[in-house]
C-alpha cells in the first residue's frame, strides 16, 4: 500500500466502523470485531501534536 493511500483507507475504515456497534462481529470465522477494527485504526493513525507532547512529558492525566 502506498503511504499516500493510508489516510484514505483510514477514512473509509472509520466510516465503516461508524456503522457498527461496539462488539459487533465483522467476520464470524475469525471473530474479527468492530473493536478490533477500531484498534487497528487507532494504531495506524499518524500521531497527533498531543501524542508528541505526551511522548515528551509523559501522560499528565
Amino acid at each position: 500500500m502506498d503511504i499516500d493511500s493510508l489516510p484514505t483507507a483510514l477514512a473509509h475504515a472509520r466510516a465503516f466502523a461508524a456503522t457498527l456497534k461496539p462488539g459487533d462481529v465483522i467476520d464470524d470465522q475469525t471473530g474479527f470485531s468492530a473493536d478490533n477494527l477500531l484498534a487497528l485504526i487507532a494504531a495506524a493513525a499518524p500521531p497527533t501534536a498531543e501524542d508528541a507532547v505526551i511522548e515528551q512529558l509523559g501522560d499528565l492525566a
